[in-house]
């Protein structure tokens, strides 16, 4: 401010002598006030892809901003913001899981192949897009086959199948097939299971029923084409024929070889009925144009 010629920047009190209109003494005293200019300085933290309004516009980028301003006096106010940034990211997952299994993501639990999403908050409290691939890997692939009955003089060959990993069967045993002696085993129905893993470590198993008969034929038992029970059985026979369908003839007769029943049948499986028989023991012929077999057969009461 100019006072009496000077000028004067700081707040005090001045005077000055000067005269009037009537050339007399006229005392002129200023008192100088001084209000404040001012400098705020702000800072704000965004999350990569977010905005902030400043001194009318809209700026996503990590910087120093200023703006000059009045204050409450209508003095400069001078308003510097400084912009951190943030960052957003994406994170990518993947999930190989066997046939039958589940993966938890984001509170849920899934089972198939796919591309799953969530959009979550990282440490910064920003977003955080989860992406999770996963991969099913089918189980393996085995089979023990149906269940089955042998003689106690018999062997059949467990096979659930090659180019496994690993194998272990009921007994621990880790071979890639079982060999079930007859002879090594109680007349009744044993259970026989093996547990595989393939690819991926994958785990399947499988199981089967093998019934050991006892042989009472007189002719050769390895021949497993026909199987006939219960032996010994009651009032009905049971016959299975592991051989093209055609007309079968079956011959009852006791042990002095007397024909007590003849019995013709087409197709691979017969029920005979025999309540009419007594107790005791019988010989079973059974042919066609190709079979012939001979089988003890025991009678027993029903």
């Amino acid at each position: 401010i100019v006072f009496n010629g000077n000028y004067y920047h700081e707040a005090a009190m001045h005077s000055a002598l000067l005269q009037n209109q009537f050339q007399c003494d006229s005392l002129v005293r200023l008192e100088i006030f001084l209000n404040p200019s001012d400098t705020t300085d702000l800072t704000a933290t965004l999350c990569e892809g977010d905005s902030i309004e400043f001194n009318g516009n809209y700026y996503h980028e990590a910087g120093m901003l200023s703006a000059l301003l009045q204050n409450q006096f209508q003095c400069d106010s001078l308003v510097r913001l400084e912009i951190f940034l943030n960052p957003s990211d994406t994170t990518d997952l993947t999930a190989t899981l066997c046939e039958g299994d589940s993966i938890e993501f984001n509170g849920d639990y899934y089972h198939e192949a796919g591309m799953l999403s969530a959009l979550l908050q990282n440490q910064f409290q920003c977003d955080s897009l989860v992406r999770l691939e996963i991969n099913i890997i089918p189980l393996p692939d085995i089979s023990l086959g149906s269940d089955t009955s042998i003689y106690n003089v018999n062997e059949f060959l467990l096979n659930p199948g090659e180019g496994f990993t690993q194998y272990l069967w009921h007994d621990g045993s880790t071979a890639s097939t079982f060999l079930v002696e007859g002879s090594n085993y109680l007349l009744g129905t044993h259970l026989f299971y093996v547990q595989v893993s393939g690819e991926g470590d994958c785990m399947n198993q499988d199981s089967i029923f093998i019934t050991i008969l006892e042989w009472n034929g007189i002719s050769n038992p390895l021949n497993l084409s026909v199987r006939i029970y219960p032996n010994p059985g009651g009032d009905y026979l049971h016959i299975e024929i592991n051989q093209p369908e055609g007309e079968f003839r079956l011959s009852v007769m006791n042990e002095a070889g007397e024909l007590l029943l003849e019995n013709r049948f087409q197709g691979n499986t017969h029920t005979l009925p025999l309540h009419f028989l007594p107790a005791g023991n019988y010989l079973l012929e059974l042919s066609n144009g190709t079979l012939h077999e001979v089988f003890h057969y025991i009678k027993i009461k029903p």
